[in-house]
């Protein structure tokens, strides 16, 4: 589906540029025209039936915007008046979805989750990184504008829309490494109207845009309904753990715990394990018995969050969970 752009302006210089952007960045979602005529526009607009035309002097959409917020405004009023039902896909593949979790409070999810989604884009696959914790702290982490929080996507998603799917594209937010994400909810309150169900379609619909490789869940740990579903929903699911006596134990127990919980005494075993800030410890853990497939050294103090994001994401061991 592409949607018809028609462009109905004197400034020249101007407009050419926000149409270049437009079909160099977004050519496959959109079709433009431009009437520099405008006793004829009309005339044009009917015989092209263009969907949306744009006006810096309506409440429409203003178009002396970034190209970036201009088509998201354009992807929101074109589901507000159309009420067709649109699914893009990408050779028909699904994203994979890959869940990063821990019972251990501390030991780097968050760190090693958005890693992981600038990883992706450094080996030139598209990711979106879907933040589930309680208290989500995105924007420490990206430095993407935007105008939706995921408190829109939240809403989208309780209404049950046909058009969801553009919905969720358009609330999207892009870092400058190119992964996308959700803005943090208005309140954090707002996860918790998310339902099994609503996480269920959540995940299949941001399966299902055709835009990404990977959906990269950063998921609190807490054994509840909600959880349980995202685990469900996961192809891939990653436990990220420290090395001392404390954590050991923490995983060991964490195997029956979840084998009792999922009702499947090999899902731990079957899952990754990525041992963050390790250091030298006598309660090294027993490899043989997880499936470790990284160990992150602890990185120097002086960091701040997104430089240390940004030294594990170099990382290759990445590459297995490709």
């Amino acid at each position: 589906m592409r949607i018809k752009l028609g462009f109905v302006e004197t400034d020249k210089i101007y407009i050419e540029r926000l149409i270049a952007a437009l079909i160099r960045f977004y050519f496959a979602g959109t079709e433009v025209y431009l009437y520099m005529d405008i006793g004829n526009a009309n005339r044009k607009i009917e015989e092209q039936r263009d969907d949306i035309v744009p006006s810096e002097r309506r409440r429409a959409i203003y178009i002396f915007q970034k190209a970036v917020f201009f088509y998201k405004d354009v992807l929101v009023l074109y589901l507000e008046y159309t009420s067709r039902i649109i699914r893009r896909r990408q050779n028909g593949e699904l994203a994979e979805v890959i869940t990063f979790t821990s019972p251990i409070c501390g030991c780097g999810t968050t760190s090693v989750a958005a890693a992981f989604a600038i990883n992706c884009s450094l080996n030139n696959k598209s990711a979106l990184y879907l933040n589930l914790e309680t208290i989500p702290c995105t924007e420490i982490i990206f430095d993407g504008k935007g105008k939706y929080t995921f408190t829109d996507v939240v809403y989208a998603v309780k209404s049950k829309l046909s058009d969801l799917s553009m919905k969720l594209e358009s609330f999207a937010v892009t870092d400058s490494v190119r992964v996308d994400y959700f803005l943090s909810p208005v309140n954090c309150m707002d996860l918790y109207e998310l339902n099994e169900e609503d996480i269920e379609i959540l995940i299949d619909e941001l399966k299902a845009l055709g835009l990404y490789d990977f959906i990269v869940i950063d998921l609190s740990f807490s054994l509840n309904g909600n959880f349980k579903k995202v685990l469900e929903c996961s192809d891939k699911t990653v436990f990220v753990t420290g090395e001392n006596e404390k954590d050991c134990l923490k995983l060991q127990k964490l195997q029956g715990l979840m084998e009792e919980y999922m009702g499947d005494e090999d899902f731990v075993s079957r899952a990754y394990i990525i041992i963050n800030n390790t250091m030298e410890s006598n309660h090294m853990l027993n490899c043989a018995d997880y499936n470790v497939i990284a160990r992150f050294e602890k990185m120097p103090d002086n960091n701040n969050f997104r430089q240390t994001i940004n030294q594990l994401a170099n990382s290759q061991m990445f590459l297995k969970l490709y």
